[in-house]
Formats: structure tokens, C-alpha cells, sequence
């Protein structure tokens, strides 16, 4: 999972353009189970997890990335309820601390030999990331501070969708727009969710340390457009529902014709 830390962090660069015209709701939710589980969380090994993702386009900003991600589009602050996740006895849901929060969809892919800080050879991938991270302390208040003393606690939860071989090429993914998401072939599924530490001494020095996550595996994914889908009785279940209820009308009134009689 360390390739997928790495591309989550390329969010946190934040420099935009225009925002996307139209409003489309999205969610990819999924399910699934832990590994690689560290620190605090080293009990919740090869125990469920499921979460998801929600991002509205209009309120996402493109941004062309100089690093190992074509195209990437954030949300800086994000609205209440843009991610969430639920493990052992625990429910997550971004934003976690109110001074920094962003949201993101990064997409990756094979075709990048000519662009300025493109991935190695050896490490080509592509295919799309989801991320959400929440931090104590805003990003410009430590990230470009040379005076800056302290720590600042970061959690960041991350899905991606890759493939690394160099040799498929499903989608145009370096022209991909945050609604392909949606439909965009998955490949190699998997997620982490990670609680980090940066202690800071000034001079623009953070050290960088992990207090502890967990990677974990995706065996199902439930995605569209709209609001996340609300299981609507089947025609033939309806026409039950309503033979019930008539019947459960014709018994409470039997008895008054009774008593009528």
C-alpha cells in the first residue's frame, strides 16, 4: 500500500482552475477486509471494513499535476459526510477535525514517457485513487511555515483501482473527468487507512511518523450517479404487501359486524 500513500499525498498540492460547470452526485461505496493492520489497530486483522466515497462535480477542482497522477480533482474544504468507514466497533466519517479537510479523485496511466516528473518506468500504473484526508492544523500553517513548532495529526483513507503492468489501457485516463469513476473499468482493487503524525521544528523540517493503520482488500463495489441507491420493492412484493393489509382490514372488521348481528 505504499504506492497508494504515496499518490494520495500528491493531493494535498493544492492549486486549481475553474470549477466543473455541472452538478452530478457520485458515490462509490464498497466492502471488504483488513490486513497489514499496525499499531492500535493490529487486533482488527482479517475483520471486515466497508465505506465510500460521495463527491458532488460542481464542487471539484481540476487539477493538472506535474507528479505520478495525470489529472487530479479536489475539494478543499469538503462537505460533511464525504467519506466514511466502518471497522471492529469503529464509524469514521470525513471530515474528521474541522480545520483541514479535502477530498479527492486522481487518475493514472501508462502514456506519461513525455510529461516532467512522470512516474519510472518500472513503477507505470494506471486507473484512478480516492482520498480523503483530515488534518488538526491547516495545510498552509506548517506545510509552508519555516517557523512552524509543533505536531499536526493527519488521517487519510484512500481506494484505488490500478493496474501496473503497462500493458492495458482501458480508458483515455489522462482525459478521464471525476464521473468516470462511475464506469471506469476496476482493476487491482485495494484501500488503506492510515493515522499519521507530523512533528514539526521549524525551518520547514516535519518529520514523518506513522501512529498506525491497516490496508485492506475490496471484494464487492456498489458505485453510480445520484443518491446511493434505496432498495425498492419488487412489483410481485408489493402486490403482497397489499393482500396482507386487505386481509388485515377484514379481520378487524368481522368482529363489529358481529356484534352488529
Amino acid at each position: 500500500m505504499k504506492r497508494i500513500v504515496s499518490g494520495a499525498l500528491c493531493a494535498a498540492v493544492l492549486a486549481g482552475f475553474s470549477s466543473n460547470a455541472a452538478a452530478v452526485p457520485i458515490y462509490f461505496d464498497f466492502t471488504g477486509s483488513i490486513s497489514g493492520a499496525t499499531g492500535s489497530y493490529a487486533g482488527l486483522e482479517g475483520s471486515t471494513v466497508s465505506g465510500g466515497f460521495a463527491f458532488n462535480t460542481e464542487d471539484l477542482t481540476p487539477f493538472i499535476s506535474p507528479y505520478s497522477a495525470l489529472a487530479q480533482f479536489y475539494e478543499w474544504p469538503i462537505a460533511s459526510s464525504q467519506a466514511h468507514l466502518e471497522f471492529g466497533t469503529s464509524s469514521i466519517s470525513y471530515p474528521i477535525y474541522p480545520q483541514d479537510n479535502i477530498a479527492s479523485i486522481l487518475f493514472f496511466d501508462t502514456d506519461c514517457q513525455g510529461l516532467l516528473y512522470c512516474v519510472p518506468v518500472s513503477e507505470y500504473r494506471e486507473g484512478f485513487e480516492l482520498n480523503a484526508t483530515s488534518r488538526d492544523v491547516e495545510f498552509d500553517t506548517w506545510a509552508n511555515n519555516a517557523s512552524y513548532f509543533g505536531q499536526v495529526h493527519e488521517a487519510s483513507m484512500t481506494v484505488a483501482s490500478y493496474n501496473f503492468d503497462g500493458n492495458f489501457d482501458a480508458i483515455d485516463w489522462d482525459a478521464a473527468t471525476p464521473i468516470d469513476i462511475v464506469s471506469a473499468p476496476l482493476l487491482t482493487l485495494g484501500g488503506t487507512y492510515q493515522n499519521f503524525v507530523h512533528v514539526c521544528s521549524g525551518q520547514l523540517s516535519c518529520s514523518f511518523d506513522n501512529v498506525g493503520g491497516f490496508d485492506f482488500s475490496i471484494d464487492a463495489v456498489t458505485r453510480g450517479i445520484g443518491s446511493r441507491e434505496v432498495a425498492v420493492p419488487e412489483p410481485g412484493t408489493l402486490a403482497l404487501m397489499a393482500l396482507g393489509l386487505a386481509g388485515m382490514l377484514l379481520i378487524r372488521r368481522r368482529p363489529r359486524d358481529l356484534r352488529a348481528d
